[in-house]
């Protein structure tokens, strides 16, 4: 099971790196599109991932393995990609700020146009979303993002191979309950 995890895993967190550094860079994307490219990514690596484990432990798998595959496929794409954005980000995220900056301009923009809000919330909820955004573009904050992220999309991809390719181990092949 090791190495297809390792194999869809740094497929995975390489193109999805890959793909951010070019976003970074000055390239023309727009953030929706690259975080739909990167749940793509994973979606892809964990099916193949899971159809790969399968096929090395002899045509059966678990619900149990075919989740912990999953999800070890998107850790290991979350560490390849957090230590991207660190070395990109050293020595002081100067490589980021830019799109901070960019990224903050949209946030006053779009609470300076929100008519629920009230004058006096306003400059609360810019400060509020200023200090969230910066907050992303900083190591810990995007690596606590981009694990959860990982996690929870490898973990319902999972769910869903689960359903079509593994095997519940509790039933016998003539469909009686194990006795234990």
């Amino acid at each position: 099971m090791q190495r297809p995890v390792w194999l869809f895993g740094g497929i995975a967190g390489i193109l999805s790196a890959l793909l951010e550094y070019l976003f970074y860079s000055g390239q023309n994307f727009n953030s929706q599109s690259l975080y739909l490219t990167k749940i793509i990514i994973l979606l892809i690596s964990v099916v193949f991932g899971i159809i790969l484990v399968k096929k090395l432990q002899g045509g059966i798998i678990s619900i149990g393995r075919t989740l912990l595959s999953g999800v070890l496929i998107s850790l290991v794409k979350s560490a390849i990609c957090i230590a991207v954005f660190a070395i990109l980000y050293a020595p002081d995220g100067e490589f980021y700020r830019e799109h901070v900056k960019h990224a903050q301009s949209q946030a006053v923009e779009i609470i300076a146009e929100n008519a629920d809000l009230t004058e006096e919330e306003k400059p609360v909820k810019i400060k509020e979303a200023n200090s969230y955004i910066a907050g992303q573009f900083k190591p810990w904050g995007y690596s606590v993002s981009t694990i959860i992220e990982g996690i929870v999309t490898a973990f319902v991809i999972s769910v869903l191979m689960a359903a079509f390719v593994a095997k519940n181990m509790m039933y016998q092949q003539d469909g009686g309950i194990q006795k234990q």
